[in-house]
């Protein structure tokens, strides 16, 4: 009896109003009570400054990281450090799966990696990119997956990406290297 009398006050419904459900509405009993409108997307002022948001990235966020990720791997394709310093983030790594041989793992620093694109001891062989998904983490941040097939070798690559000082940016980047199967 708590819970409901609770629910409904949080709600807004009298008594009456109860037994209206909402299939789509987790709070209260089975299907909990309808929400008034105001509470459907937690956009109003009372949620403003609570840190309760809309999920998701817009679809111009999702453009810029896409080309975000295509200038990432364009970087290593023709060995540009500048271009890969460009689109990663001050804390970025790379954890390589299979690297440098099956069973081993290694995490490369952004300024190890830098080094070895000038070094031109990665990269230098260009690759077609299939983009997997593109998954939203809040309006700052996402996990991007995807394929990418060389002349020589094959990668899976799990991408977190963040939104710093208005811009996206490469943090991580795990990869999954394997020889090409074709």
């Amino acid at each position: 009896m708590q819970r409901t009398s609770e629910a409904r006050r949080w709600s807004g419904l009298r008594s009456s109003q109860s037994s209206h459900t909402d299939r789509t509405n987790p709070v209260g009993g089975r299907n909990g009570p309808a929400l008034p409108d105001r509470f459907k997307d937690f956009t109003g002022p009372r949620w403003a400054n609570t840190g309760v948001r809309k999920m998701g990235i817009e679809m111009e966020s999702k453009s810029n990281i896409e080309d975000l990720v295509r200038d990432f791997f364009e970087a290593g394709d023709r060995q540009d450090s500048e271009l890969f310093l460009q689109s990663t983030h001050a804390q970025f790594r790379v954890v390589a799966s299979d690297y440098p041989a099956p069973g081993q793992t290694s995490v490369i620093s952004r300024q190890d990696f830098a080094q070895l694109l000038r070094d031109g001891k990665l990269g230098g062989e260009p690759r077609k990119i299939e983009f997997r998904s593109i998954d939203s983490i809040g309006e700052n941040a996402a996990n991007v997956r995807v394929h990418l097939a060389g002349p020589s070798l094959d990668f899976e690559n799990t991408m977190s990406i963040v939104r710093e000082e208005g811009k996206f940016k490469v943090i991580q980047d795990h990869a999954r290297v394997a020889p090409r199967a074709d």
